[in-house]
């Protein structure tokens, strides 16, 4: 009797940064890249169009339906804003996130790293003592390169 795989369900994402375990998300969305292609074609050839490799852009990695306590991941969140009002330099912001989606005994089944990332955008959902919803957080992050990590 063949033993039978079913695939992961997307259950839950563990966040790190610098290697720093800080937030867990049950979205994510944004893990890729799409690069560019350039066509062109070579005098007296009219049969085909040649290609070159071209720029290669990674998508805004976002964040969502998670929480954290760590309040390091807050400060990082707002750092944009201290960057552009010179307060702290943009190097120190920039940092390495890895997100690895767990299975549901917690095991680590994929790991994605993201290299030089930096929040663009934070948000809460709406703060109502009368709703039955959830606390959701929202980070969009901006990053120079994504990898799936065997």
């Amino acid at each position: 009797m063949a033993i039978r795989k079913d695939p992961y369900r997307n259950f839950r994402f563990q966040v790190d940064i610098d290697g720093f375990d800080v937030a867990g998300f049950s979205r994510v969305s944004g893990l890729g890249q799409s690069t560019e292609v350039i066509k062109y074609r070579e005098g007296g050839d009219n049969i085909a169009t040649r290609k070159l490799i071209g720029q290669t852009d990674f998508p805004d990695i976002v964040l969502e339906r998670g929480v954290s306590e760590d309040i390091d991941f807050y400060y990082w969140a707002s750092a944009v804003y201290n960057i552009v009002a010179d307060v702290i330099p943009e190097e120190l912001v920039k940092h390495m996130i890895t997100i690895r989606l767990m299975d549901k005994t917690r095991a680590t089944v994929k790991t994605w790293v993201a290299y030089n990332v930096f929040p663009v955008e934070f948000s809460v959902s709406d703060l109502d003592a009368m709703s039955s919803g959830v606390l959701i957080e929202r980070i969009v992050l901006a990053n120079e390169g994504i990898v799936q990590v065997p």
